[in-house]
């Protein structure tokens, strides 16, 4: 598990969760979801613009955040973000945890496989 830092833009609506440690060198889009790339293909980041429709629709089941100006207060007061990765053979899963202080909510992204770590480096180079 890796500690990502959280930004989110309340105005437009825009959650960023980064790992400060890395740079990113590209983004492969995904709608309304990005993910940003080392040189090595790792995920360093992860960009939800929509973010409260975005995570209103993947936490559905959850009754305390049943609107989206509920998921957007939760998003103004998240502190801490939490990713693990999973790659797997056809794809990532991306497990996200989200954390105020006094509400934590987690979920699951699945992503397919995008890019060979090989092809990074041609690209890269």
């Amino acid at each position: 598990m890796v500690k990502f830092n959280v930004d989110y833009d309340k105005d437009n609506d825009n959650l960023f969760l980064f790992n400060a440690k890395n740079k990113s060198k590209f983004t492969l889009e995904f709608g309304n979801f990005d993910i940003d790339l080392d040189e090595k293909g790792g995920i360093v980041g992860l960009e939800f613009t929509n973010a409260s429709k975005f995570f209103h629709i993947l936490l559905k089941n959850n009754l305390d955040l049943n609107s989206i100006h509920k998921v957007k207060t939760f998003l103004s007061n998240t502190k801490t973000s939490k990713v693990i990765i999973n790659n797997l053979r056809k794809g990532t899963i991306i497990n996200i945890f989200l954390e105020t202080g006094t509400k934590n909510i987690s979920t699951n992204l699945t992503v397919p496989k995008f890019v060979d770590k090989k092809e990074i480096q041609l690209v890269l180079n």
